[in-house]
């Protein structure tokens, strides 16, 4: 106890000092209630000071405070500029973020191209849930191309089938993915099917 003690005083001193790598790390700690009470707004205060530091770490869990309204305001303007800016950087976890945030058209115009575009960054580098949300955005584009590449069903097909034809189709995308991620798992990149929106929170932060 003491020695956490000791740990989270250094911490704040150097903080105090102007490191930004520090304040990037009380700001978690805050977050987290990790050996300080939890207070959503200093975390914030200790992110933005890092954040305009230029640490992508901290702009990314910024990014996270303002887009579930943690400490500040709910504001998705902010939480796609804070991870853009991250995700500029080469920021894993922020590319997935802004890559979500194209995807559902959250403080951006929904865009499929830049949600695939900053998913497949963000899958590149081994986000496993960048690679979850790439896979299934690609497979339902080669679904929907098959069954409708003009915008219509092409060949005569009552309503009924065409449903039961886009059903099995999605039945076999969904099968050629997963033995997909088991081969390109060893290159530290794959395919996955379900959808994921959002910035979960999780005990290692947004990013």
């Amino acid at each position: 106890m003491e020695a956490q003690s000791r740990e989270i005083l250094d911490l704040c001193e150097a903080a105090l000092r102007g490191d930004a790598d520090s304040q990037s790390v009380l700001g978690d700690r805050y977050r987290l209630g990790d050996g300080v009470d939890q207070d959503f707004a200093e975390a914030v205060r200790w992110f933005q000071l890092a954040a305009d530091q230029g640490v992508a770490q901290a702009q990314c869990n910024l990014g996270g405070m303002f887009y579930e309204g943690s400490g500040v305001p709910h504001d998705f303007a902010k939480a796609t500029h804070w991870n853009r800016l991250a995700a500029e950087q080469g920021h894993a976890r922020a590319e997935f973020n802004l890559g979500a945030m194209y995807q559902f058209g959250e403080g951006v115009p929904e865009d499929a191209v830049q949600a695939v575009r900053w998913y497949r960054l963000a899958a590149e580098q081994g986000e496993a849930t960048a690679q979850n949300n790439l896979g299934g955005m690609l497979c339902r584009a080669q679904v929907c191309r098959w069954i409708s590449p003009k915008g219509h069903t092409g060949s005569g097909l009552r309503r009924s089938k065409v449903m039961r034809t886009r059903n099995a189709v999605s039945v076999r995308c969904t099968k050629s993915a997963k033995a997909c991620r088991k081969m390109m798992s060893r290159r530290k990149t794959g395919w996955g099917l379900l959808p994921h929106r959002g910035m979960p929170r999780r005990s290692g932060g947004w990013g």
